[in-house]
């Protein structure tokens, strides 16, 4: 439990300092929100317990009602299609041109939600740039580019992958072999003991870590987030 509280410490720090460094530049919605990655060594209608896959002993956190389950299939280039809704996960570059990590796309989500006020809660991944962490870290370091697909043109390093963001139109590098991936709505049974999850975390009302939702992949694989 200690362990937890000094990770969730650790984490929330780091974001709070990404948040005062980088708002001035960018529209930051995804702070306050990070992943405990690893294997579910129990789970019951109000909490789940995962061995983490960096080490350490078993973490539960609570589940809040209604938690939902993503389920990430493998996609392919066809994802990044005009009009398509994806959340590229990037870092930046020194070509000012940000390389992807990863590639999500959400065929269920015709339209981003407008940043906050006027769209999705704080916390959750809306239409823009969000500090995000990187995969498989507990750091923050990344962003999430959440937007519609405007253009796409090859290039001899990967596609340049033009998306709608509230900031305006974003360009992006999409290296070829990173991992290209598609959402699709999971139920909550298919959350099971050994199964590697991705369980979303968020600070409660009571100040604690809470989840809303987890991310599972097919075949038990381990999720690119």
């Amino acid at each position: 439990m200690l362990r937890f509280g000094l990770r969730f410490l650790t984490l929330a720090l780091l974001a709070g300092v990404a948040l005062a460094h980088l708002s001035a530049q960018n529209v930051v919605h995804q702070v306050g929100n990070w992943f405990l990655r690893g294997k579910v060594t129990a789970i019951t209608p109000a909490s789940i317990t995962i061995a983490p896959h960096i080490g350490g002993p078993p973490e539960t956190v609570p589940l809040a009602s209604g938690w939902t389950v993503g389920y990430v299939v493998p996609a392919d280039e066809s994802i990044l299609a005009p009009g398509h809704v994806v959340n590229i996960v990037e870092v930046d570059w020194k070509d000012e041109t940000p390389r992807a990590l990863y590639v999500d796309y959400f065929p269920l989500l015709p339209t981003p939600a407008a940043p906050p006020p006027t769209g999705g809660m704080a916390g959750v991944v809306t239409k823009g740039r969000n500090w995000a962490q990187l995969p498989g870290k507990d750091e923050f370091g990344a962003w999430g580019a959440l937007g519609k697909v405007i253009s796409v043109d090859k290039t001899p390093a990967g596609l340049l992958v033009v998306t709608d963001l509230a900031e305006g139109p974003h360009t992006s590098l999409v290296p070829p072999g990173i991992p290209l991936v598609q959402m699709q709505a999971g139920m909550q049974d298919m959350v099971k003991v050994d199964t590697n999850a991705h369980v979303l975390l968020r600070k409660g009302p009571d100040g604690k870590p809470v989840s809303n939702r987890i991310l599972i992949a097919a075949n038990n694989g381990i999720p690119p987030m």
